[in-house]
């Protein structure tokens, strides 16, 4: 599908580190590392662990020589309160790049039990897409990071209808997923060790595809 060109925009991040420079370590490995090394994570407020995650990150794929800047012109097809979305046609390709100092959301039942929705660190929103992958596969598999701090991902084009929302349940039930709030699009998994759990599990956060529903936009976490 051919798009407008004046819908085009210029994306450049630089990608995690090869091997060597890396240590072997996933972008969640490294944070796990950095973290446990600082003395004041305890009382930092929110924001400034979003600074220093971020920071983290970039120094991390600064110091790889072999790999150097990405940068893509690619077609701007949407922006929500999250990601800004681009096409990658040729390559039936969508790219990600989370909004500035925004990394999605997570959500908690309070003490009378009802939901509430707090936001995530650089941390979070890459646990987020090593769940997906565990949970549903067809996962996003992020790149690297801009200058700006956006995280940059890359996945699948999923082509496909909306399904109904009692095939979603059905669905999230296959998965071994029970729900929480089930008005509140909340479920969970529990596992002897963790639960992890799925919000905003709406029917428009899926699609369904000749293979059967797969998920496109969810937020995912574990306590």
């Amino acid at each position: 599908m051919l798009r407008p060109a004046e819908n085009r925009e210029r994306l450049c991040w630089r990608a995690w580190p090869c091997h060597e420079c890396g240590k072997g370590l996933s972008p969640v490995s490294h944070l796990i590392g950095c973290i446990d090394s600082d003395k004041s994570v305890r009382t930092d407020s929110f924001e400034v662990r979003c600074k220093k995650q971020v920071g983290w990150l970039q120094r991390w794929v600064g110091e790889c020589p072999h790999i150097g800047e990405h940068v893509l012109s690619l077609t701007k097809v949407g922006e929500g309160s999250e990601h800004r979305v681009y096409a990658d046609d040729a390559r039936a390709k969508v790219y990600k790049a989370t909004l500035r100092n925004v990394y999605g959301d997570w959500y908690f039942l309070d003490e009378n039990n009802l939901v509430h929705q707090a936001s995530c660190t650089p941390i979070d929103y890459l646990i987020r897409l090593h769940i997906w992958d565990k949970l549903f596969g067809s996962f996003p598999t992020a790149l690297g990071i801009t200058e700006a701090g956006q995280i940059v991902s890359i996945q699948d084009f999923i082509q496909g209808a909306e399904p109904t929302q009692e095939a979603v349940d059905a669905f999230l039930e296959s998965a071994n997923l029970t729900p929480v709030k089930k008005s509140r699009w909340l479920w969970k998994r529990d596992y002897p060790e963790i639960s992890v759990w799925v919000g905003d599990a709406r029917c428009d956060n899926f699609v369904t595809t000749e293979a059967g529903i797969a998920p496109i936009d969810i937020r995912l976490w574990f306590t």
